[in-house]
């Protein structure tokens, strides 16, 4: 059991790196699929390959159109592999939907011995993360008040939301400059921390003077 615990989280991981492959990949094309019709033909593949291999590589032995059924009625191949993605929790397109979903499906899900063991295991570190989660998001959410008149004109450039948990921790314009880069999905540049500094003082001594 153990062995083949560890070959399933094991193919998880690696499904997921390739889900994100193919997933950039859709990106990657997306970008070029104007320029001409091999690469707007370049952009339909990747999307055709990305959802045909899609639903076979959430699953290691995917896809499973009896999976939650078979869950419900505590079939013990089924639990493993619903356990080891929740223990693993890979990261890809929509696969905090999957873990959700799972999570609650589990709940009702007849387990015993060492799954139930896991399951509760599970259950009580996911209850102290979201305890520390919402914790981090007050934090955050008072930085984020604090620096509400600066943070208005980044949303008017830039429409969208930022969790408060992400400000949680903020102390210098660095950290603040990195936040912003990461919501943006660009990399931070040190070498423009300075100007980007210079920037922010002007526009907080503008605000001032509102």
């Amino acid at each position: 059991m153990a062995d083949r615990r560890e070959q399933l989280r094991k193919r998880m991981i690696d499904n997921a790196a390739e889900i994100n492959r193919l997933h950039d990949r859709i990106h990657n094309t997306h970008k070029r699929r104007d320029r001409g019709e091999a690469e707007s033909q370049d952009w339909k593949d990747a999307c055709s390959e990305f959802h045909a291999r899609y639903d076979q590589l959430c699953f290691p032995g995917g896809p499973f159109p009896d999976f939650y059924e078979r869950l419900r009625t505590g079939d013990t191949d089924i639990i493993e592999v619903a356990l080891c993605f929740l223990e693993v929790r890979p990261y890809f397109f929509r696969s905090g939907y999957h873990w959700k979903t799972i999570l609650q499906k589990c709940k009702s899900a007849p387990m015993a011995g060492e799954q139930a063991e896991r399951f509760h295991s599970l259950l009580e570190r996911y209850k102290r993360w979201r305890s520390l989660r919402r914790e981090s998001s007050d934090r955050g959410a008072a930085i984020c008040h604090e620096l509400w008149p600066l943070l208005r004109r980044f949303y008017d450039l830039f429409p969208g939301q930022i969790p408060h948990y992400k400000y949680d921790g903020l102390v210098t314009v660095g950290d603040l400059y990195r936040i912003l880069c990461d919501s943006l999905k660009v990399e931070p540049h040190e070498s423009q921390m300075s100007n980007w500094a210079a920037c922010v003082r002007r526009v907080a001594q503008s605000l001032e003077r509102i």
